[in-house]
């Protein structure tokens, strides 16, 4: 499964995302940090990548539809939360995952639980 992980995520879950088996792209590295949503959105479609975020508006069914793109993972954990972590948690939630669960979905990862929105 391929990732493009926001800026709003820890910059070194790429490369923990990668030697979990991913193929994971950071938009800090893509040159479109900072950029709205859709730009992040669009960006990801067009290399067929689903969106690791912390970002809830990327939650939003209106502004992006399910069923019509990759996946779209949320990441819901305490603030509070080292890095060493956050980075564990997630990485541990995605492997419980198959790229049809996420495919089209929006994917909540909560400290106990994983929630899916499908379409």
């Amino acid at each position: 499964m391929k990732i493009l992980v926001d800026e709003n995520l820890p910059r070194s879950l790429v490369q923990d995302l990668i030697d979990a088996g991913y193929e994971a792209l950071d938009v800090r590295a893509c040159g479109i940090r900072g950029s709205p949503d859709e730009i992040i959105f669009n960006f990801a479609q067009e290399r067929g990548a689903s969106i690791l975020t912390r970002d809830k508006g990327f939650g939003n069914i209106w502004r992006f539809p399910l069923g019509q793109h990759f996946g779209i993972i949320i990441v819901r954990l305490p603030n509070e939360m080292v890095i060493s972590q956050v980075k564990a948690v997630v990485i541990a939630k995605l492997l419980t995952l198959s790229p049809l669960n996420v495919q089209g979905n929006v994917v909540i990862i909560e400290l106990e639980k994983i929630r899916i929105r499908k379409h």
